[in-house]
């Protein structure tokens, strides 16, 4: 069985250039900082719910370049966006005394490059089944807002660089000689972790709160560690610090496209 895959085929040897798109489902994660919640207060009842999340749920777009060694192994080297679908979650409040609504939102976008081994069956057949494993390099970005009737607060968070992995079982079906359409499923797993948190947006009634707040009003670092030094505290002019975060990305999902052979 072996031999099927290590004996070399010249002829199958192939550079071929890919598209692809589709759409990831979240996979959620149990951990409770990966949760958002819901409150809905009224009058004569109070009611909260969980709502696990991951930021990795949205549409994805790719590009990949492949070289296979022989017909059933391969490398291939991929570059995808992916925009995920914001995370809603709210408190409200409305009984006869008082009414307060707060919606909040987060998103994240990234750019991942994903190296990956081919293990392909039946390459020269019509229909062509392969499995694909790898890693994930991603270079991401989030948004967070918080809005209720007088205020609107927008965060920011800064690209970070993250590592994670990808695997997918797939087929090919074969157009033409130098045409096939590619199906597979995919999953991938990896965490983002910001550097940087700017408030971004900060009104109230409409007003303009940002002009005359300082950096660290504005600004949060997050730092693998630091250090307080009560003799030398932080000024204003410098931004918070603040331990790292990490957020989700996982997903999986239905992915297809086309393979051009070269």
């Amino acid at each position: 069985m072996l031999a099927v895959f290590i004996s070399p085929a010249l002829h199958g040897q192939q550079f071929y250039i890919g598209l692809d798109g589709g759409y990831g489902m979240k996979i959620n994660s149990p951990a409770s900082t990966w949760s958002a919640f819901n409150s809905d207060i009224t009058e004569t009842n109070v009611t909260h719910s969980i709502t696990p999340y991951s930021l990795g749920q949205g549409l994805q777009a790719g590009l990949s370049f492949g070289y296979m060694f022989n017909e059933n192994m391969g490398v291939e080297a991929g570059i995808a966006y992916q925009n995920g679908v914001p995370v809603k979650t709210h408190f409200l409040q409305n009984d006869n005394n008082y009414t307060h609504n707060v919606y909040y939102s987060q998103s994240a976008q990234s750019i991942r490059l994903s190296p990956a081994l081919i293990i392909q069956l039946k390459s020269e057949a019509i229909f062509s089944p392969f499995m694909k494993m790898g890693l994930i390099c991603s270079k991401a970005s989030m948004e967070a807002s918080r809005e209720d009737e007088n205020e609107k607060i927008t965060y920011s968070y800064s690209k970070g660089l993250n590592m994670g992995v990808t695997s997918s079982l797939g087929a090919k079906y074969n157009l033409t000689e130098k045409l096939a359409l590619v199906a597979e499923l995919k999953v991938q797993l990896l965490n983002y972790s910001p550097n940087k948190r700017i408030l971004s947006e900060y009104t109230i009634n409409g007003v303009d709160q940002l002009p005359g707040m300082t950096t660290s009003e504005i600004e949060v670092e997050y730092l693998n560690s630091y250090d307080i030094d009560s003799n030398n505290p932080q000024t204003s002019s410098e931004p918070v610090k603040s331990l790292k975060e990490l957020y989700p990305l996982h997903s999986f999902g239905f992915h297809i496209g086309l393979r051009f052979n070269l």
